[in-house]
Order: structure tokens, then C-alpha cells, then sequence
């Protein structure tokens, strides 16, 4: 059975999904890493273990950023998203709250930069209402305050925020 789109799977209308492979999630653009680049052996393992999880190519989103690493986007015959540097966590976790059904998937090292990066946020921004600029204008300035503080200056701020308290 091969449905409109040509994968071999079900379009989500509650008939039997058959299989799900690899092909299914390759996409027909030729990959343009260096040779020997650590990213060839992680699109084989995501493209591999993608039919594992079930979950249909046009049911799935890959979020990335910039650099080389950013193309993988471009290798998977899914949905993807290409963002701008640092804020692939952010792109995903809208996706998540815009289309609550899907599922985001982040590795360990996702998690904890995505957890590093909101943490360095929500800083900024304690810190900047604690000085008396509105919420609004808080969330604005952090976004780009914090592509920029030292961690030097991060831990100036978290101790001027325990000293307010």
C-alpha cells in the first residue's frame, strides 16, 4: 500500500499502518558534510530509528539551527524548520505548545541546553524587572541580552537577585 504522498504508510484515518523504514525518512537531497563528519553517523541513527518510534514522516518536525549541523533538516523527508543560532529550543517548544498532538523529542544534551537557555532567560529578565522595566520590555531586551552576558556577569546578577530577597 503506498499512499498519495508515495510513503508506504497510512495517512492517520485510523486504517492499519503498514511498516515504516529508513527510506521513509531519507530524503532525495545529497548530503554536503565533510567527509568524515560525526553528522553522516547521526542522520543513519535518527533515520533508523525514526520507523522504531512510528510515528509518520508527515507527523514529524525536526527543528535545527545554523552551521552544518542545521542541514539536517534538509535530509530528512519530514517537516523541518530552520532557525536562527541558539534558538532551535525555543522553535521546538512553540511547535509543542502551537501543535500539542506532536510530540518533541530532545536528546540529553537537548534537554540540558534547552534548560541552560530558559534558565539564562528567565535571569535577564528577574533581573531587569528587579530594576523597574515593565515585563513587557523585559522579555523583549533578554532576547537579546542573553546571547551576550558573560558568565561572569550571569553570576553578578543571580547575586544581586538572592541579595534582594
Amino acid at each position: 500500500m503506498t499512499s498519495e504522498n508515495g510513503h508506504g504508510h497510512g495517512n492517520g484515518n485510523g486504517s492499519a499502518l503498514p511498516m515504516l523504514t529508513k527510506k521513509d525518512f531519507s530524503s532525495d537531497q545529497e548530503t554536503r558534510w565533510c567527509p568524515g563528519c560525526g553528522d553522516y553517523a547521526i542522520l543513519a541513527t535518527v533515520q533508523s530509528l525514526m520507523p522504531e518510534l512510528g510515528v509518520p514522516p508527515e507527523k514529524t518536525v525536526f527543528v535545527s539551527g545554523i552551521g552544518c549541523a542545521g542541514r539536517f533538516v534538509y535530509y530528512m523527508d519530514t517537516y523541518g524548520v530552520h532557525g536562527i543560532h541558539g534558538r532551535a529550543p525555543a522553535l521546538a517548544t512553540g511547535l509543542a505548545t502551537a501543535r500539542p498532538y506532536r510530540g518533541v523529542f530532545l536528546t540529553e544534551k537537548g534537554r540540558a541546553l534547552a534548560q541552560r537557555v530558559r534558565l539564562r532567560h528567565r535571569l535577564v529578565v528577574d533581573v531587569l524587572r528587579a530594576l523597574g522595566v515593565s515585563s513587557e520590555a523585559a522579555e523583549a531586551d533578554a532576547e537579546g541580552i542573553e546571547h551576550y552576558v558573560s558568565e561572569h556577569t550571569l553570576k553578578a546578577f543571580a547575586q544581586f537577585l538572592r541579595s534582594q530577597r
